[in-house]
């Protein structure tokens, strides 16, 4: 008795052959056969079948299936009008017979009088046909009309979902129970296309299949992390998950030292649910999340996935400087304006614009964008420019945008803060091509490099041209002539005591740092040789903040390279009541330092 019934089991499964069709292969006349109306069905360039009748009328396509017990069809299709009751699709599930006048099954129909068009679930028994159920209204009466749908039928019971975007997140849409139509294990599936001469080629279909429904043992996989606010996050799954299987404890969030408050499912997206959190995650911080066991309608869980996800915040002033900019380009090439983040934050530059206060030109930065702590963005109307010209040792920091126009002579950049209709200077600087270094041959093609990043960016000499060593430009990467001074608690401390002004990039400048208690000192800066001859009166008098930097180049007041040698530097600090402070520092001036 047990041999038997293997036996029908397994020779029952064997009559159901699976139909599987993509159209990839370009025709229908194999892998499957379709059958009926083939003059008027065509494969087209994107490799779907397609209605091409000549004129307007019927076409009917269909092939040959073995069913079994239980059988799953699944397809994908596109009526791209609004279907109406003249210009309808007719998707025939099982047939027992090809020719439609007598033929008893059921099939679903698209297209009807009015604006709630729905897909309709038809039993049909010869020419009387019975409406069985009907998929949500007016989601098909809408142009185009577009669905991915899945129908199972097993034990009498029919199940259909879609998705109406056609994409892979099918809905259920319907469930009922009628076996009144016996499915043999011989039949037909197909489609019936009625149109006007206006929709005679305006009917696709891809991903046709039909076979033995498979259990699912596939787990939900996480495919987003998205941050909604900065103490809500939403995570997204590829199918459907059990609302019934959520909770906080599925949720690690590594730094974050609050608690996971509630977890909810999207209503209007099943496959994805919110986690709100007790407070907000903090900017600068890049955290760790981590989600396992979440199921799917099946109670498959999920296997532990992690991504990092950080929140952004809107600048402050001394977040953001210009840390360089060319304004007189090679020919034929462009300007660029790069920004550095010296704070500890993720900052978003959505609402940040390049401007040109001189000329009144202001753009805004494409949104999307944010800089990490100590990041460097350039900014151009065409990176090909600079990546071509200057090699630069990381392209991707190199951002198309608009940006204003400069003057090749002089002119001013500023980046601002526009929000809450109020616009904030976050930084300005007013260049001028004499602030490149004196002995360059030619300043087209030359950038001015930034010294110190945060120092202010209008103090005398706070710029120096880009390095020849890196074909004078450093677009989206560290300055060439960056001086990193480390924190001091002398008010007045020198960057090193050798320098070599020779353009190469290394030691070019000499950085003189100022850490003051208070702003309102008098600063005065001389340069004397071994002899004590006065070779430079580097500043005289400049104001200072409590925090300021005062720079030599190498460059003499009769604008030559000093000597290589020996040399004094003389700082004197005055306030309202006098001198304060003096000090004298031992430089040397050398060539090329190995």
């Amino acid at each position: 008795m047990r041999i038997l019934v293997f036996l029908f089991v397994m020779f029952s499964t064997a009559m159901v052959a699976q139909i599987s069709d993509d159209f990839s292969d370009g025709n229908l006349d194999q892998n499957p056969t379709w059958l009926g109306d083939l003059a008027n069905f065509q494969v087209n360039a994107n490799a779907q079948l397609q209605l091409n009748a000549p004129d307007e009328g019927e076409s009917f396509l269909y092939t040959n299936v073995n069913f079994g017990d239980s059988t799953e069809w699944n397809l994908w299709f596109e009526m791209d009008f609004s279907p109406s009751g003249s210009n309808q699709l007719q998707i025939y599930l099982y047939l027992d017979n090809e020719d439609l006048n007598v033929a008893n099954g059921y099939y679903l129909e698209i297209g009807e009088t009015g604006s709630n068009d729905a897909i309709n679930f038809y039993e049909k028994e010869g020419a009387t046909t019975t409406l069985l159920g009907s998929a949500s209204m007016g989601a098909v009466a809408i142009e185009p009309a577009i669905a991915r749908i899945s129908v199972k039928f097993s034990n009498g019971i029919w199940t259909l979902k879609a998705d109406y975007s056609g994409g892979d997140l099918l809905l259920d849409e319907l469930m009922l129970t009628n076996d009144d139509v016996p499915i043999l294990s011989s039949g037909y599936f197909g489609f019936y296309c009625d149109y006007t001469v206006g929709r005679k080629d305006l009917f696709f279909f891809d991903d046709v299949e039909i076979k033995i429904p498979e259990q699912d043992l596939v787990p939900p996989s996480l495919i987003t992390v998205d941050l909604i606010e900065n103490d809500e996050i939403k995570f997204t799954y590829n199918e459907i998950l059990n609302e019934q299987s959520l909770s906080s404890s599925q949720i690690t969030l590594g730094s974050f030292v609050g608690n996971i408050v509630s977890v909810d499912i999207d209503p209007i997206q099943p496959n994805a649910f919110t986690a709100i959190l007790s407070e907000e995650l903090s900017s600068g911080i890049v955290y760790q999340i981590c989600t396992q066991g979440i199921e799917d309608l099946a109670s498959n869980p999920s296997v532990n996935e992690c991504q990092d996800i950080f929140t952004t915040v809107d600048p402050d002033i001394g977040d953001l400087f210009i840390n360089e900019i060319l304004f007189n380009p090679n020919v034929n090439a462009t300007d660029f304006v790069e920004i550095i983040n010296v704070s500890d934050k993720f900052i978003s530059l959505d609402n940040v614009l390049i401007a040109n206060t001189a000329k009144d030109e202001f753009k805004a930065i494409q949104s999307g964008i944010y800089m990490l702590p100590d990041e460097i963005i350039a900014f151009t109307k065409n990176p090909d420019d600079q990546i071509s010209i200057y090699n630069p040792s990381d392209p991707n920091q190199i951002i198309t945008q608009e940006i204003p126009s400069f003057n090749a002579d002089e002119g001013n950049v500023s980046i601002q803060l526009a929000l809450n209709n109020e616009i904030i200077s976050l930084d300005s600087f007013d260049y001028s091509e004499d602030m490149h270094f004196d002995l360059l041959d030619t300043e087209k093609g030359v950038s001015l490099e930034k010294i110190i990043p945060s120092s202010e960016s209008n103090a005398d000499n706070a710029w120096q041209s880009a390095s020849e060593q890196v074909q004078f430009a450093t677009p989206g990467y560290e300055n060439s002539n960056r001086l990193a001074l480390n924190p001091s608690e002398e008010m007045i401390s020198f960057s090193d005591k050798v320098i070599s002004p020779n353009g190469d990039g290394d030691k070019d400048v000499l950085g003189i740092r100022f850490s003051l208690d208070n702003p309102g000192y008098l600063a005065s800066v001389e340069i004397f040789d071994d002899r004590g001859f006065l070779v430079r009166q580097l500043s005289n008098n400049v104001l200072l903040g409590p925090e300021s930097f005062v720079y030599w180049d190498g460059i003499t007041d009769e604008g030559s390279i000093a000597e290589i040698g020996i040399y004094v530097v003389l700082v004197e600090l005055f306030d309202l009541n006098g001198s304060v402070a003096q000090t004298k520092e031992t430089v040397v001036v050398a060539d090329f330092l190995d």
